[in-house]
């Protein structure tokens, strides 16, 4: 039964990490939000234990430790994943376009000078890179 209490501690540490970080977006108190999520985690790591009828104290205890470090492994894991997928659909593959002018001054040192910058989604650049050549040709 060792393993039965190994495998639902792992999914119980994961599910009440993922559960804690999508309650804490609603509520979170500074101390108060990790003693009522480490409380639920006991209160269903017992459940856990009395169920797999495991009695050797440590094997129990290094099994809770584990669920604990899970439980904060997927609350900030959860977090991660969220910003980053954010991230991906907010970046649709825009190009950002920089017109530099290149010249010497009259101490012969290389200057530049910034033109313009623009974003431009990938199947306006074509054409966007022609207006801007033809603009500045005249």
């Amino acid at each position: 039964m060792r393993g039965a209490l190994v495998l639902s501690s792992v999914l119980l540490g994961i599910a009440i990490g993922i559960l804690a970080y999508f309650v804490s977006t609603f509520f979170y108190l500074l101390f108060v939000f990790s003693l009522i999520v480490g409380g639920v985690t006991m209160y269903f790591y017992s459940k856990l234990l009395l169920f797999s009828k495991v009695r050797h104290s440590i094997i129990a205890a290094s099994i809770g430790v584990v669920t604990g470090i899970l439980v904060a492994l997927a609350y900030y894991g959860s977090s991660y994943m969220v910003i980053r997928n954010e991230f991906i659909n907010n970046k649709k593959g825009d190009i950002l376009l920089i017109v530099q002018q290149t010249y010497r001054d009259k101490k012969e040192k290389i200057k530049r000078n910034m033109l313009g910058q623009w974003e431009v989604p990938e199947p306006e650049y074509g054409s966007f890179v022609n207006a801007v050549n033809h603009r500045l040709a005249e």
